[in-house]
């Protein structure tokens, strides 16, 4: 879970009280799995060559190398993209839920408060948590606590979303995802306009693993970067990724050559009571190192490899990125119970888990290969926007170390 005192918290808390001093005391708030829509085979052949990841497979068969970009499938039945867990084989159909708000849950009477927008510069907000103290009084919330219910959402914030500032349990989002008071004064991008780098992502929303509908804007201006991460049932790498993300094996990516890079350059390994140049098992390498055999000779010799991006993953727990994973079809639609069920194979509470049922954000990005990375600054710009894979992405990332 996102907590309290985390970089966005601290942007939260400090816009608030920044807001409120300044007005006298007012708040006025490379490659991978390829997913080509193409029917040719041999464009995901192609696509294979260009990066080091494993291949999605066609309708029905997987006829790729760990090694080759994943592929989705062109074909618009293909099951092979639905969670595996899944029963439903008839979904009922799917609306557009762009335009959806999330559910408030329960909520505080509206004639009961004030918006951040009425207060005046007389009003005392001695907390700082965009409420007045006359509004803190007639709520019951703590004038002196600018988070009264202790759920990571100052009581301002949980007004203004519709949630109850005095009970824990309804919060704004239960997996305590960021919230951007000021998201509806941004204009958004038209979902026309291409995706690039400096441009500024569309308004997308979907269902998360825990059933709330989520606003990508809710993620904007938290102080740290944010990265998409797109993929598919089937995509091997995703999978491999999400399971080095959930428990720190750094094994399930080893199939993966655009996650790693040379080690030593050579290094010469002693196997067996003989010198050679490589290696048969991870034993023979050091511990931040595997054993790449590509044994094209039959000699059962293969090269130490060092895991180049394992750090991305201290980036997610210690919360310097905001991680989003995005899940598809262009079989059965995903559902939300894809993100649940994708959270309970790979759980980690620090990464956002979506279902991009419309297949809008795929389609926007045109997404090809898989594992898919976008990386966002806080505005939600483009720092990073390629097609070809996870490798422009991971680079970036590596570059912000």
């Amino acid at each position: 879970m996102l907590t309290v005192g985390k970089p966005w918290r601290r942007a939260s808390f400090l816009f608030a009280f920044t807001t409120f001093f300044l007005i006298g005391g007012c708040s006025s708030q490379g490659s991978g799995e390829t997913a080509n829509a193409s029917t040719d085979s041999s464009a995901d052949a192609s696509a294979g060559a260009a990066d080091d990841s494993s291949a999605l497979p066609t309708a029905s068969k997987d006829t790729s190398q760990d090694e080759a970009p994943d592929t989705l499938s062109p074909q618009s039945g293909d099951s092979s993209t639905r969670n595996p867990q899944s029963t439903d084989s008839n979904p009922t159909p799917t609306t557009d839920i762009s335009n959806l708000e999330p559910d408030t849950g329960s909520t505080v009477p509206s004639d009961s408060i004030e918006k951040e927008e009425t207060h005046t510069s007389l009003a005392s907000d001695t907390d700082g948590d965009l409420l007045s103290d006359e509004e803190e009084a007639s709520l019951g919330t703590d004038p002196a606590d600018p988070d009264t219910d202790k759920d990571g959402y100052l009581d301002g914030h949980e007004v203004l979303a519709g949630t109850d500032p005095l009970n824990a349990e309804d919060k704004i989002y239960k997996g305590g995802w960021p919230f951007n008071p000021n998201k509806d004064e941004e204009i958004a991008t038209d979902w026309d306009a291409p995706p690039a780098v400096g441009v500024q992502i569309p308004r997308f929303k979907a269902y998360d693993q825990y059933g709330d509908l989520v606003d990508l804007y809710d993620f904007m201006h938290q102080g740290v970067p944010v990265v998409l991460d797109l993929g598919t049932w089937s995509c091997k790498p995703c999978n491999g990724l999400a399971q080095f993300f959930s428990d720190g094996d750094l094994s399930a990516m080893n199939p993966y050559l655009w996650f790693a890079k040379n080690g030593k350059g050579g290094a010469n390994i002693d196997l067996n009571g003989s010198s050679i140049w490589g290696c048969q098992t991870d034993t023979d390498c050091d511990a931040e190192e595997y054993c790449y055999i590509k044994d094209d000779d039959e000699d059962g010799v293969g090269s130490c490899k060092i895991h180049k991006y394992g750090f991305v993953r201290d980036m997610i727990e210690n919360e310097e990125i905001i991680w989003i994973t995005v899940l598809f079809s262009k079989g059965n639609p995903v559902q939300q119970l894809d993100a649940d069920q994708w959270h309970k194979e790979y759980p980690n509470d620090n990464i956002v888990v979506l279902a991009d049922t419309d297949l809008q954000l795929q389609k926007y990005l045109q997404v090809y290969a898989m594992p898919h990375i976008a990386v966002l600054n806080e505005d939600l710009e483009f720092l990073v926007y390629d097609v070809g894979g996870p490798t422009p992405g991971f680079n970036a990332l590596m570059g912000m170390q």
